[in-house]
Formats: structure tokens, sequence, C-alpha cells
């Protein structure tokens, strides 16, 4: 292999090949098929696959001052183009180039036999030209002195077109499969036993009834029903077809505190995780209440937690079946993190562990969700005891929390108004410390639960006595959704040194939002809502 590559280099420099290049790191295999794209694309009259392969390179753009600065250029113009003697196609690779404090990324197209780093030492080389011009030409600092077009930093990537089929993408993929096939079959099952019911109906009037041997048809039919196996029940249950609940509340239904009741109990709220989507949410009338305290949630009560884990395996299975694009790192960089993260995502864990690189990473709140009703068991237990204690002990929590909250602004000097505008150590300690932890955001959940207890006690008392009460209370609660909303603006979140005002502000601005909507179930419960005050 040495040898045909000296002889090579040798032959090259004695007939002066226009396209011949240093050998060194670079495989034969890909420098030939190199040669071959460079002389059929700068001949007399260029091939048409090496026109292809050129065009799909990526070329400067315009606006980038404004941030436009990747040059991704054709993806799939690249891999159609096949050279005539068959012995390479086109390959996209990107190369990311560090060039005069600026750092961007090139589309190229080169044949399928060179790896990366003979894409990389060939970058360097600026061995990819077109009539005398580099691909890679102009240089992206077109607009500053002393600009230099090399590109001595370059690195190049290049796209596989699929994603490799282990065992974690093809259990995904099974259960992303299962999941869509089951309620297809359960809404099949509930509409064909719906029909069939409304024939039997239909067919009762006037028709004698008919039997079985020496049972009657109809007792056969309740004993089949009696006798229906529970995977059919399950079946049912995994249909898309669904009736609201009785009694909803139309007020809790839009605007729910973080306490469950039960309509079916007589609106009993239960402190502890539900397994329902009415996980933080009424789904009943306030005025017939009654705390019951739970030991502890189980984790047989968490059903979101099914649908969270096959969101996980749906996007995954979505993301290892997609064709690869120009910008095959994004839905690489989260099949990555599903690989390494997703027990984080089952144990919900997931605002915590692994928050930087997580797995579906908007799912962080189903963790505070779960890690906020950890805590309601011990409210409603105390509540049951004291009313005094329990007022100390919700003093206690919001000042934690607001502490909490405090402390980690001014200590992170985290923004207040846009993070996309801090720096990116801020924005990253702004999600990290701050954004996804549970204890910056209990205050609005406790504001929920102390609501709900507050108007358990008070079902039967007309608290709003007049409209002047009600009206007040509209204006505050209208005074701080104001406030909230225009501090926001007002608190510098991005000085040099850290604010006490941007530390103050995010302490309480999510627990007086949650006050602010507190009042507006409180009074529509009332029925001091809207036209009720007029």
């Amino acid at each position: 292999m040495m040898v045909l590559t000296l002889l090579f280099c040798l032959l090259s420099f004695q007939f002066q090949l226009p396209f011949a290049f240093p050998a060194r790191n670079i495989s034969l295999k890909c420098m030939q098929d190199t040669d071959e794209f460079l002389s059929d694309l700068n001949s007399v009259e260029p091939k048409e696959y090496a026109l292809r392969m050129y065009d799909s390179v990526g070329k400067l753009g315009s606006n980038i001052l404004s941030g436009n600065v990747d040059r991704l250029g054709s993806y799939s113009e690249c891999l159609s183009a096949h050279a005539p003697s068959g012995s390479f196609q086109g390959q996209y690779c990107k190369l990311r180039i560090l060039q005069d404090g600026a750092d961007y990324s090139v589309g190229v197209c080169v044949p399928d036999s060179c790896a990366e780093q003979d894409v990389t030492v060939m970058s360097r080389l600026d061995i990819l030209r077109f009539r005398n011009a580099s691909f890679l030409a102009p240089p992206l600092p077109l607009f500053t002195m002393n600009s230099s077009s090399s590109s001595g930093g370059s690195v190049a990537t290049c796209a596989t077109g699929m994603f490799p089929l282990d065992t974690f993408v093809a259990v995904c993929l099974f259960l992303a499969i299962l999941g869509l096939v089951l309620p297809l079959a359960g809404t099949m099952y509930v509409a064909a036993r719906g029909w069939g019911s409304d024939h039997r109906v239909s067919a009762a009037h006037g028709t004698p009834l008919a039997t079985y041997g020496t049972l009657p048809l109809r007792e056969m039919e309740r004993r089949e029903q009696r006798n229906r196996t529970q995977w059919t029940r399950c079946l049912a249950h995994l249909s898309c077809s669904g009736t609201p609940s009785r009694g909803n509340s139309r007020h809790f239904n839009e605007l729910r505190p973080l306490v469950r009741v039960k309509p079916e109990d007589g609106g009993r709220v239960e402190a502890k995780t539900s397994c329902c989507p009415d996980l933080t949410g009424f789904q009943g009338p306030a005025s017939n209440c009654q705390v019951e305290a739970a030991s502890s949630p189980t984790w047989k009560e968490v059903g979101l937690q099914p649908l969270h884990m096959y969101s996980v395996c749906l996007l995954v299975a979505l993301f290892s079946l997609a064709p690869w694009g120009p910008v095959w790192e994004v839905p690489k960089f989260h099949l990555d993190n599903c690989r390494q993260a997703w027990w984080t995502n089952l144990l919900l864990l997931n605002n915590f562990l692994s928050v930087q690189n997580s797995c579906i990473g908007w799912t962080w709140y189903l963790a505070n969700d779960f890690q906020f009703h950890l805590t309601t068991p011990v409210v409603v237990l105390v509540h049951g005891k004291s009313k005094h204690v329990l007022v100390l002990l919700g003093a206690l929590l919001f000042l934690a929390s607001f502490t909490a909250t405090a402390l980690l602004t001014w200590a992170h000097d985290l923004p207040v108004p846009d993070p996309s505008e801090a720096s990116e150590n801020a924005t990253a300690l702004y999600f990290l410390e701050y954004y996804t932890k549970p204890y910056c955001r209990f205050g609005p959940f406790l504001v929920g639960l102390f609501l709900s207890i507050f108007m358990h006690q008070n079902h039967q008392a007309n608290i709003l006595r007049s409209k002047v009460q009600a009206l007040l209370g509209w204006i505050c609660s209208l005074s701080i959704m104001f406030a909230v909303v225009a501090l926001a603006y007002a608190v510098d979140g991005t000085s040099v040194t850290p604010s006490v005002a941007a530390a103050l502000y995010q302490a309480v601005h999510r627990t007086l939002w949650a006050v602010a909507v507190g009042w507006v179930v409180f009074a529509c419960q009332e029925g001091y809502g809207g036209t009720m005050l007029v």
C-alpha cells in the first residue's frame, strides 16, 4: 500500500497533474476518487455529477451580521451524485471551521470513499478547488480588517445516513409500535361493541326472545358479560374515546389547584398522587370536599409515567427511523441523551440528574410535580392535628422556597427578563440551578394546596359578603399580575454585579402570580366572577 501511494505521488509530480495533492494521512482510494472528481469538475466540459457535488457545497449567504454564518449546502443533492465509473458517489460532510475568532460550519460534498480524517486533511491543505477557487472561499469574516482565509482549525464530520439499530433502539421501536396499535385496537373494540349493543336493542323491539338450548339468549348474553375476560376490559380502557367526568366545576376545570378531588366519592380531596390526568386539578365542586390524609404516594398511582416513558420510546423510534439531513447532530444529540439518561426519566429525577444532557428535556416538570405531591400527605396530616402548626409549617415552607431561590439567583447572578440575552454560562446556570428545581417552584404548589384546604374549611360559609370585597379582591389580583409582568422588564438581571432586586423578584414572582390566579378561582367559586360584579 505504501509503495502504491509513493508511486502515485511520483507520477503526479512528474506529469504535473493539476489536481494531485500530498498523500500524507489520506487513504489511497480517497485520493484517487477525489482526483477523479476534481478532474471531471475542472475539465472544459464538466460532468453533471461533478457539478452536482460542487453545487451542493455550502456557499456564503446573506445576513451574516445577524448570525447566519453556517453554510449547510444541499444534503440531498450531494447524495444524488454518482460517478459514471461507478467507483464512488457523493458523501455529505460538514466542516467546523475556526477562523479569525469565528466558529461556523460549511457543508462539503466528497467521494464516499473518504473518511472524516481524510476530509479534515484535505480541507486544511486546501485541496478542494474549482477553477483555482477554494470550496471554502470566500472567508467568513470578510467584513473585518486583516482577515485570513486560512481554515487550519477545521474538523470534519460526515453523515452516515442512518442510526445504528442496537438493542435500545429495537426495544423502543417495539414499544412505540405497540403503543400505537393498542389504542387503535381498543377504539375498534369499543366501536364494535357499541354497534352490537345498538343492533341488539333495535332487534329486541318486536322480536321474540330467542333461546339457546334450554337458556334464553338474553341470559347467555348476561353470562358472557359477567365472564368477560380481563384483557377485553383493559382493551376498552385503552380506547382513544372517552367521556368527561361528571360533576366537574367549570371553574376548577380550567384553573386547577394542586389537590385532586374525586367526584365519585362525594368530592373527597386526596392528598396523594393521581393515576389520571387530573393529577394537579380539582375534578368536583370544592363545597363537598372532605380532606383525607393518605399515607404516602405510591408508584402504582403515577399513571402519567407510562405515557411519559412511552414518549421517550416514541422519540427514540422516530429519530432512529428518520433520514439524516444537514443538521443530523440534533436528533443524534437527543438519541444519545436518551441512551444514557432514560433511567432518570423512569425514576422522575430528570430535574436533578443529567439536566444538561437530559432525555426529552421538556419533561422535567413531571419530576417536579411528583416531588411536590410527596409533601402533600405531610401537610394534610398536620392540618388534621393542629391548624396553628399548619400555619407555621406553611410559613416555613414558603420562607425556605423564597430563601433558596433568592440565594441561588444572587450567587449565580442569574438573569431575569430573558436568559437568552445573557452569557452562555449564565444561561446554563439558569436552567441547571434555578429553572428546573422544585424548591424554586414550590410556592405556587403551596398556594394551590392551602387554598383548597381553606375553601374546604369554609365551604358552607359565604366568605365574600359584598361586591365591594369582591371588587377589591379583583383589583388586587389584576394589580399583582400587572406588577409581575412589568417588573420583569424593570429588574436588571444582566448587571455585572449580583442584583438584590433580581434575587427578590425571582424568589416571589411565581408565587405572587399563583396567588392572583388563586383569587380568580376563589372568586368564581364564590359567585363573584365577571358579570356578578356589575
